[in-house]
């Protein structure tokens, strides 16, 4: 009966610690080099191929109906894979996080690697000019990526935007500036 008490409360505990883990900061500004794995797949077309990494695939979830290429994805000792994105932007000194399209990319290839490989991948690197940050696969990221594209589909099927304020200092590095947004200078 007390084996059984203590299992209990242990498995308590390790609910309770995942709990706590899941609803800290999910980014970490690591130094190390992010290409230390094995590279398995790649969106870069090299001149020399190497067997067995995967060039240029498009990646396909049905379940999500979401595609993309990311730019490289890595196989740790253990398995585990680890989705990477380069961009060309730098993070501001100060800045403890990435920029957050950046992660919900970045998310769309925890969902496009886990349909693609059967594996859940349990983080992934986000390689900015003058820093890195890994970004754990958490349910609150991936719950956001899903609210996003169901958003994102309901504006397309509507052609009902939501309301917004304008507000020029968010709208100054908008993607849709000087192309699709109406309100852009």
């Amino acid at each position: 009966m007390i084996a059984i008490n203590v299992l209990f409360i242990l498995f308590f505990l390790m609910f309770l610690l995942k709990i706590i883990e899941d609803r800290q900061n999910p980014y970490k500004k690591i130094k190390r080099d992010p290409f230390k794995e094995e590279i398995i797949y790649t969106d870069i077309m090299g001149k020399d191929k190497k067997e067995p990494i995967i060039y240029s695939e498009i990646l396909f979830s049905p379940k999500y109906n979401l595609s993309g290429k990311p730019d490289y994805i890595l196989k740790s000792r253990n398995g585990s894979l680890i989705p990477v994105e380069l961009k060309s932007a730098k993070i501001p000194e100060e800045q403890d996080y990435p920029f957050f399209k950046d992660v919900m990319q970045l998310t769309a290839y925890f969902l496009l690697i886990e349909d693609r490989f059967g594996i859940r991948p349990k983080k992934g690197r986000i390689v900015y000019k003058n820093c890195v940050f890994e970004v754990k696969n958490t349910k609150r990221l991936r719950r956001a990526l899903i609210d996003l594209l169901y958003e994102m589909r309901s504006i397309l099927d509507t052609g009902h935007l939501p309301d917004f304020e304008v507000n020029h200092s968010h709208c100054r590095n908008c993607l849709f500036k000087g192309h699709l947004c109406e309100f852009s200078d």
